[in-house]
């Protein structure tokens, strides 16, 4: 009996090391379009850092881009969790909903805002460690006003 304990407790920690598949930190590149009832709508690249931790389908995850135009900084950061679905090899499917905190700033003013932010994107494994990845978010209330953001993001991740 006692071996037979032994042998389900030695399968179930090999099991729970294939699910925990662990840190993760990466470097992407945003592309932001914000839109507004009382402004044009500007687009701009920023880049970016994210990093996070992947227990079998779910991944936390915390995310920050940064963009200076004309003065002003412009500065997201995200916590949120992935899910996740392996639809073909290397190749995942990801979701994405969390809250995202907002600021922008110049010499005079600042403006911050939390926002509920969800996305969806593609995941490709092409080395053990390495992976590339593209997302689209959406938050709606961007600086704490009715600013919408739409982020297009391209990345790659190392993996721990």
């Amino acid at each position: 009996m006692k071996k037979i304990a032994l042998a389900v407790l030695a399968m179930a920690a090999i099991g729970a090391q294939a699910a925990d598949e662990g840190a993760y930190v990466g470097l992407n590149t945003n592309h932001v379009k914000l839109s507004c009832d009382t402004c044009t709508g500007s687009a701009q690249n920023a880049v970016g850092i994210y990093g996070g931790y992947r227990m079998g389908n779910m991944a936390g995850e915390v995310s920050r881009g940064q963009k200076t135009v004309d003065g002003d900084k412009f500065v997201f950061t995200d916590f949120v969790a992935i899910p996740r679905m392996n639809v073909a090899k290397d190749v995942d499917v990801l979701g994405k909903v969390g809250l995202r905190h907002s600021e922008i700033s110049n010499s005079t003013d600042k403006a911050t805002g939390n926002s509920l932010v969800i996305g969806a994107g593609v995941e490709y494994t092409f080395m053990p460690q390495v992976t590339v990845r593209a997302m689209v978010d959406y938050s709606n209330k961007t600086f704490g006003e009715s600013v919408k953001a739409t982020t297009t993001t391209i990345g790659v991740a190392y993996k721990f």
